[in-house]
């Protein structure tokens, strides 16, 4: 988590156009058609429900910081939040509770109250604040209450010998959650807390947990995987017993790392450049081809900074460390580009992970151990139970999202944030119905087509899946989007753009 903090902000240096200085400013809600594409018409109600400002704010005007003020206060409360579990006083949970409790509100409440002159900082800073808050809150009082540890730290919990390779809940699959088997990581948790004994050690770190927690976002693992898998090895292994051979880890240096971290580099200037010739007002016309275009450009301006970051990060760390990394430890350094998705579900699968550990512990997990405890198949029939069991945790994690997003539009722009409820209600029903026709005796038949058919049938079925999901996302992405398409937001940083310093003056 602290290494996308600190990336972050260091990636918005250059980004210098300021809310004092800049001639980039919000159009006033009176000038606004929200008719911005000839396919979303002024009379679709919800559409103009959920994007109109609202009325009045919600939240009093905010009052301007000194940049470097703000940002000190928000690196000081940051490292508090994470140093306390590791220090020895106070002794108890509930004094590092307490301890930690005026700087969680600090985190989660100062981007919404204060600002800086650069709309950049504060952009990045909210994400992180509203981010860190989240995962320090089920750190500090979630996991402690329910007396269930996260993924990331259930080895903390129990005497069991790790396995090579222990994996943070980056993804649900990696839980094996659906599995019946008492032997589970989902069915273990509370007893490997019994196990443990003592309640206060959800909150008494060492430093290998602080190392953990710092590499989350990024890395799965703070620990060589050949040495763990070694010793895993001798320890399981016998002389009449053959281990099932395993692919071997593919792995890169920083060398190779450079080579994508230039190209995800070149496709960013490119698309900033091509952004800045458009503010808010050139994209009220736009027909259907130019609004699937600027579709597709904003998310690739929002996916090759994850990118870059990532790929930024694990560059400093081969540099540093003189080692190679295995891709499938780091966040997105071998993901799938999401815009190839042809289902919602396999979009959101490939589309960034960062923050995907954090709603699997703070969202998915403690929904499906509430299904589990309030929604048996004893109480509601087996067919409703596992009917609850595979909705309600996927609406959790899309709630949390919407949260995230919610606050972060709120506390840069006092934006309306119900198109971004809205927006992520509508992705986790597609969700589910991919997931539901994924099942049906429709979905099986057209899995056996593709599968049965030639190249030709493949192709022409993969282009009526994008055909889909582009008006799938023609149809839900405005509601998202409004909020930054109203205030310009890829203009503040056109000035990253060699391009535009070259050309685009």
């Amino acid at each position: 988590m602290a290494a996308v903090f600190f990336s972050s902000i260091v990636s918005q240096l250059f980004a210098n156009e300021s809310r004092e200085n800049g001639a980039i400013a919000a159009l006033p809600p009176q000038a606004i058609s929200y008719e911005w594409s000839k396919w979303s018409s002024s009379a679709t109600s919800l559409f103009a429900e959920v994007s109109t400002r609202l009325p009045s704010p919600l939240l009093p005007p905010q009052r301007t910081l000194p940049n470097t003020t703000f940002i000190l206060l928000i690196f000081f409360t940051a490292a508090v939040l994470y140093l306390i579990p590791i220090s020895p006083y106070p002794r108890t949970t509930r004094g590092k509770q307490i301890a930690a409790a005026p700087f969680l509100f600090n985190m989660a409440f100062q981007p919404l109250f204060f600002n800086c002159s650069i709309t950049c900082f504060h952009m990045a800073i909210a994400v992180n604040s509203i981010a860190i808050a989240s995962r320090m809150f089920d750190i500090y009082y979630v996991q402690p209450w329910t007396g269930v540890p996260g993924k990331l730290c259930r080895p903390h919990f129990s005497d069991k010998p790790a396995l090579p390779l222990d994996p943070i809940a980056r993804a649900k699959k990696d839980l094996d959650l659906d599995s019946d088997d008492p032997t589970s990581d989902c069915s273990d948790a509370a007893s490997d807390v019994k196990q443990a004994g003592n309640a206060d050690r959800f909150l008494m770190w060492n430093t290998e947990r602080l190392k953990l927690e710092l590499w989350a976002p990024l890395r799965k693992i703070s620990q060589p995987r050949a040495a763990t898998a070694n010793n895993t090895t001798t320890a399981t292994s016998t002389p009449t017993t053959a281990s099932a051979p395993q692919p071997a880890p593919t792995q890169m240096s920083w060398r190779g790392l450079m080579v994508r971290f230039i190209l995800y580099s070149i496709l960013a200037d490119v698309d900033i450049f091509l952004l800045s010739f458009y503010t808010n007002a050139d994209l009220q016309g736009l027909t259907i081809p130019q609004t699937i275009l600027f579709i597709h450009a904003f998310a690739i301006f929002i996916m090759v900074h994850m990118f870059g970051l990532c790929f930024s990060v694990a560059i400093i760390y081969c540099i540093t460390t003189g080692q190679m990394i295995t891709t499938s430890e780091w966040a997105m350094i071998d993901n799938k580009l999401p815009c190839f998705a042809l289902t919602p579900a396999e979009f959101w699968v490939t589309w960034h992970t960062l923050f995907r550990f954090l709603w699997v512990d703070l969202g998915y997990l403690p929904s499906k151990r509430f299904c589990e405890r309030r929604f048996g198949p004893e109480r509601v029939g087996y067919r409703v139970a596992k009917l609850i069991k595979e909705t309600l945790p996927v609406f959790a994690v899309f709630s949390l999202s919407a949260v995230l997003h919610a606050y972060l539009v709120q506390a840069v722009w006092r934006e309306s944030f119900w198109g971004q409820f809205v927006y992520f209600f509508f992705q986790a029903v597609a969700v589910m119905l991919t997931k539901a026709v994924e099942r049906s005796s429709f979905g099986r038949m057209v899995l056996k087509t593709y599968d049965a058919g030639g190249w030709k049938v493949r192709t022409a079925m993969q282009a009526v899946a994008m055909a889909m999901m582009i008006a799938f996302h023609l149809a839900t992405v405005p509601m998202f989007i409004e909020p930054y398409k109203r205030n310009n937001m890829w203009l503040t940083v056109k000035k990253r753009s060699v391009l535009w310093w070259m050309f685009g003056k």
